[in-house]
């Protein structure tokens, strides 16, 4: 294996230690064999290049402009209505990346518009029984 070449990846939550008080790893495979490295590696690459970043005008003080997120919005919309064409189209193999890359986009949506509030933690549970249901089983 050369070196620098990535092979795995491991998390950990904080706040979550060994008696030693050391983190606790987790790699991706033992939590879902859906997130490991391979797996979602497969994923990342089956998904359109980013569009390039859209500038900032010149009165904005930002270092993306206003016009990036609702681009990335349209994008968003353009995936949903692409997957929902596969769908109904009957393409099956298709249908458990559709329910991956939904789940992506609820845990997305999550992150972009998560305020300290009830709401928010209303909206991750929300995304985290989303990301059950569509696990497929038998499928890694």
């Amino acid at each position: 294996m050369p070196p620098g070449q990535l092979v795995g990846y491991a998390l950990a939550a904080l706040g979550d230690t060994n008696a030693d008080g050391m983190p606790v790893w987790f790699s991706g495979r033992s939590l879902a064999r859906a997130l490991s490295l391979p797996k979602l590696l497969e994923r990342w690459a089956s998904a359109a290049p980013p569009a390039q970043p859209l500038p900032p005008e010149a009165h904005e003080r930002a270092r993306m402009g206003a016009a990036e997120p609702a681009e990335a919005v349209v994008d968003a919309i353009s995936a949903v209505e692409h997957a929902t064409a596969a769908l109904a189209a009957d393409e099956r193999d298709v249908a458990a990346s559709v329910a991956h890359a939904a789940g992506d986009m609820v845990t997305a949506v999550c992150t972009v518009t998560g305020k300290a509030s009830e709401l928010d933690r209303v909206q991750w549970e929300v995304a985290e029984q989303f990301d059950r249901a569509a696990r497929t089983p038998g499928v890694g």
